[in-house]
């Protein structure tokens, strides 16, 4: 699969403010619900440090991703190998999974948060390129 023509993933955790409620809020499959579930509660457990927080979700919310659509595998089953393969991944991601700007990963629509689909795992300042 040429990774340029890969769709453009979607947000998977919100604000701390907002994270346990939108557990439900995705399409996950059902085979990566445990682990979608539990790196929700190893985020929450960083709850006392918004900064750290904020780091750790987008790097696990690339990993996630990557492991998911470009594996097609769990996390719990990934090798030092597969994580080389990541850190490669994440140097030179596919265009479709950058954005130009910053946007928040979730949105409000009609009283509920769902993700936001200008949200990208990668931002890229364009006068840098």
């Amino acid at each position: 699969m040429n990774k340029n023509t890969l769709s453009s993933p979607f947000a998977l955790f919100d604000t701390l403010a907002h994270l346990k409620e939108t557990t439900d809020a995705h399409t996950i499959k059902p085979a990566y619900q445990p682990e979608f579930l539990l790196t929700i509660n190893f985020l929450y457990s960083y709850r006392g440090s918004e900064a750290t927080f904020n780091a750790y979700r987008r790097e696990l919310e690339r990993l996630l991703h990557w492991s998911w659509s470009i594996r097609h595998q769990s996390i719990l089953t990934l090798k030092r190998e597969d994580m080389e393969m990541f850190v490669q991944f994440c140097q030179k991601p596919p265009a479709r999974w950058i954005g130009v700007k910053n946007c928040s990963r979730f949105i409000n629509k009609m009283g509920k948060r769902e993700p936001n689909p200008e949200w990208r795992p990668f931002v890229v300042n364009p006068r840098m390129k």
